[in-house]
């Protein structure tokens, strides 16, 4: 796998060459299955954006261009975080989810919340998630997230 470089932003702090780069990348990245449109919308309404972005040679002139591994679109929520949207080329993923999960940290959140289409939902069990219908319940209906939840108050 390559190495890819891993940064959060805030809308504040998203350099724009990154926010076109996504927006460009967009369709190859989340591989077709998520509306181009809306996706674009998406990286200018979050609050958080997550990119992994890896340096490539270019084969003709020898000039190196940078391209996307992935990326995370996120929104902070009183008590948790809400990923809105995660896309990765494989394996990729798992270095941006885990990034929105040390950021949730910091930010002592309690939970992460989030959307999945029905092809990635085994990626997120992997992962320790679990569909549940109240995160913050003495006596959820599924297993809590394990070592992806934070704490509830």
């Amino acid at each position: 796998m390559t190495s890819c470089n891993v940064r959060m932003y805030t809308q504040q702090t998203l350099p724009d060459k990154s926010r076109r780069l996504i927006k460009g990348q967009l369709a190859n990245t989340c591989q077709g299955k998520v509306d181009s449109a809306w996706g674009k919308q998406q990286v200018d309404k979050v609050d958080r954006v997550i990119v992994a972005t890896k340096i490539v040679d270019s084969t003709r002139s020898g000039a190196q261009r940078v391209t996307t591994c992935g990326f995370c679109l996120a929104t902070i929520k009183k008590h948790y975080m809400y990923v809105d949207l995660l896309c990765s080329a494989m394996r990729h993923g798992s270095i941006c989810l885990k990034r929105a999960e040390t950021e949730a940290r910091k930010l002592r959140l309690s939970y992460i919340k989030l959307s999945a289409l029905p092809q990635v939902i085994s990626f997120y069990r992997r992962k320790g998630y679990a569909h549940v219908t109240d995160p913050c319940s003495k006596k959820p209906k599924k297993k809590k997230m394990g070592s992806n939840m934070f704490g509830c108050s």
